[in-house]
């Protein structure tokens, strides 16, 4: 059901955007703007969505309110990525990677959220591309 969502979710936000979907993997994916950046692969992991961010990292997102129904859910897991989709493709939001300690991602004006980032040698990236040339 998650990746019926996110799929219909995309479409309504991003109407312009090229996807792939592989439904034997529950697999959607966004192709990268820039080649060292890479793409975006959103997997339905049944109770949450995994978002694997180009080259660097991936983040889980899943609603735990007991509340809600199946439906209220995947709406607020899919506005979740949506919301976190529209600032990545305004470049607001920095991916880093390091070959010695892994990546992540934070948004620009905070400070980086892994504890990685701090002392590792690394390359910072938008979606468009790199920050360091």
């Amino acid at each position: 059901m998650l990746l019926e969502a996110m799929i219909q979710k995309l479409g309504e936000e991003f109407p312009s955007l090229e996807l792939s979907v592989n439904k034997d993997e529950h697999i959607v994916s966004i192709p990268a703007k820039h080649k060292d950046v890479g793409g975006i692969d959103i997997q339905d992991d049944e109770y949450e969505l995994t978002v694997y961010l180009g080259n660097f990292t991936h983040w889980h997102v899943g609603c735990y309110e007991k509340n809600l129904n199946e439906k209220e859910k995947a709406n607020f897991i899919t506005t979740e990525v949506t919301d976190f989709l529209k600032d990545l493709f305004k470049d607001e939001v920095v991916m880093w990677g390091s070959h010695e300690k892994g990546g992540g991602f934070y948004h620009k004006g905070e400070k980086p959220n892994s504890k990685s980032w701090l002392g590792a040698q690394h390359q910072e990236f938008v979606w468009s591309g790199s920050l360091d040339s």
